[in-house]
Formats: structure tokens, C-alpha cells, sequence
């Protein structure tokens, strides 16, 4: 019950504030963004099944207490991803706590974020440009037994490092053939750079959230899920 109640915490896209070790900052005048859409695949009885969702990430250079340091201010806009498998219910693929910021390094494998020539980078990738990000970084999914009840949730798919270090190994846990049975399987992740707008649609699967079976109300929720809404 702990787990499933910290992923219910872990649905939201948040904004995350990176400061220096003394808490202080002094933002420069450049901001770095790029927007793109996360698309999720599935089969499902050999029929593809997707949703997908426009996030836009930005990244503010500042300084702290030693000038020759940059580091940066990151943030992030969107919500989740929504895979509607008909019968077999809603898929979520959900973010993780800073946002998902790194899933653009991880698919395009460009010059590391954190640095000049990283948001340099990114920021100017041409509209239209795919990636697929590799499985080990997929986002957490799940569903709800009862799309009513938050509570009810379970783990589809699920991967983390097994160590600290860049090269530590991913585990990976794949639930779901014990979710959905035979003939489902997620075929992929990917991401495109787009300048279409956000859209926020989330509220149209959670707007039962809330009654007396969830004991969380549907605002609260809907806060927790996405960020800038």
C-alpha cells in the first residue's frame, strides 16, 4: 500500500529549482526551452494502441556563491500520458520527481544538460525531430482498478538505477501480462520536438477522484498530477 500510494504522489509533472549549496541565487538573462511530445505505444491483440502528451521544459542559468560556477533552474509543464486500452481500462504513464527533465538527454543523446552546450543544444532542435527513449528510462505506468478510486492503483511497468552512479544497471519490473493477460505488450517510447501547445486533458479521466472510496479530493488531485495548470 505504501508503494502504490507514493506512486499516486509521483503522478505530477513538477516544476524543480536547482540551488547552490548556500541556497542562494542570481538567475542570468538567458532561458533555454523545448517542447515535445511524449508518445507511449502499446499492442494490444496486435493492434496499436497510443496516447501521448506536449511537455515544455526550460532551463535558467544562474549563479551562486562562486561566479565561475553556472548551474541552472529547471522546470517542467504537462501531465500524463494517457493510453486508453478500451475494456482492459486507462494506462498512465507517469513522471518522475524532477519532472522527467532528463528524457530529453537520455533519447536524443546529445552534449549532457547540465552544461552550455547541452541547453544550447537542446533548445534548438528542429521541430519534427523523433527519438525513442531507451526502456530503461521509461516513465513509471500504471492503472486503476477503479477509475474512481486513487487508491486502487497498480504497477504496470516500473524501472530504477541500481546504484548511484551514471553506469550503475537499471532494474526493470514489467507487470504487464500480469495486469492485462497475454497479447499486451508496450512497444515503445518516444519523443518528438513540436511547437503545438499544451494541452491538459487529465481531467477528463480523474473527474470522479474524490468521492467517498478515494478520500481524496479531485482538486488535490489534479494538482498532484500536472504541473501549470
Amino acid at each position: 500500500m505504501k508503494l502504490l500510494l507514493g506512486l499516486i504522489l509521483s503522478l505530477s509533472i513538477i516544476s524543480v529549482t536547482a540551488c547552490d549549496e548556500g541556497g542562494n541565487k542570481q538567475e542570468l538573462s538567458t532561458k533555454y526551452c523545448w517542447r515535445y511530445k511524449v508518445t507511449v505505444e502499446v499492442a494490444v491483440l496486435e493492434e496499436m494502441k497510443s496516447g501521448s502528451a506536449i511537455r515544455e521544459a526550460c532551463m535558467t542559468p544562474f549563479e551562486g556563491y562562486n561566479p565561475m560556477v553556472v548551474d541552472f533552474k529547471e522546470s517542467v509543464k504537462g501531465e500524463a500520458v494517457v493510453v486508453d486500452l478500451g475494456e482492459r481500462g486507462l494506462l498512465f504513464a507517469i513522471m518522475d520527481q524532477d519532472g522527467s527533465i532528463f528524457d530529453i538527454e537520455r533519447a536524443y543523446e546529445g552534449p549532457k544538460l547540465h552544461t552550455d552546450e547541452g541547453v544550447e543544444y537542446y533548445s534548438q532542435l528542429p521541430v519534427g525531430k523523433q527519438a525513442e527513449l531507451p526502456s530503461k528510462y521509461w516513465p513509471d505506468m500504471v492503472i486503476f482498478k477503479n477509475i474512481n478510486d486513487p487508491k486502487s492503483i497498480i504497477s504496470v511497468y516500473s524501472s530504477e538505477p541500481t546504484g548511484p552512479l551514471i553506469t550503475s544497471l537499471y532494474k526493470i519490473t514489467d507487470n504487464t501480462t500480469e495486469v492485462f493477460g497475454e497479447n499486451v505488450e508496450i512497444k515503445n517510447v518516444t519523443l518528438e520536438i513540436t511547437d503545438d501547445p499544451i494541452e491538459w486533458n487529465i481531467k477528463n479521466t480523474i473527474n470522479k477522484f474524490g468521492g467517498s472510496s478515494g478520500r481524496l479530493d479531485r482538486s488535490r488531485f489534479e494538482r498532484n498530477f500536472k504541473n501549470g495548470y
